[in-house]
């Protein structure tokens, strides 16, 4: 039921092991018609998500507060300390899963789906989309990295 860029899992006892041959496969789009498989797929990108932005925006906001002199153990050490587990978790546990290459396509009129033929018998499913991410594991690591390393050198200094 593959095609050449997208894939289609059905309804039926094999749709994990389908889900997992796309992803692995690194097939562009996937269509998922089972609504309880598309809700724990959903749960677990929406988790990555989270613990992405999560790392990105603590870590951001330590660095930050530490140009404006922010106070160190008030702010600084949980922001910092918040980066550091969220992003360590998210390389730990996320970052080699293939999922966390995927989004859930919210429009079901985006341009991702004009080259993708649905069945006719699909009316309610969810899709996934691979984007590239290399962008964003490179931005989340490197201001995880320079918190932590901001947080040791300035409590080294006190």
């Amino acid at each position: 039921m593959a095609e050449e860029n997208y894939g289609v899992v059905p309804r039926d006892e094999l749709q994990d092991a389908a889900l997992e041959r796309f992803m692995a496969s690194k097939v562009s789009v996937i269509v998922i018609e089972d609504n309880q498989l598309s809700g724990r797929v959903a749960s677990s990108i929406q988790v990555g998500n989270l613990m992405h932005k999560t790392a990105v925006l603590a870590s951001l906001g330590c660095l930050v507060g530490g140009a404006m002199h922010a106070p160190l153990k008030t702010v600084l050490l949980p922001l910092g300390g918040l980066g550091l587990l969220c992003g360590i978790s998210y390389d730990l546990g996320w970052q080699d899963d293939p999922m966390a290459a995927y989004q859930v396509l919210k429009r079901p009129d985006a341009p991702e789906l004009t080259s993708v033929q649905l069945p006719a018998h699909l009316d309610d499913f969810t899709v996934l989309v691979r984007r590239d991410d290399s962008v964003r594991r490179v931005l989340h690591n490197t201001l995880m990295l320079a918190a932590g390393a901001f947080l040791f050198f300035r409590w080294r200094r006190i």
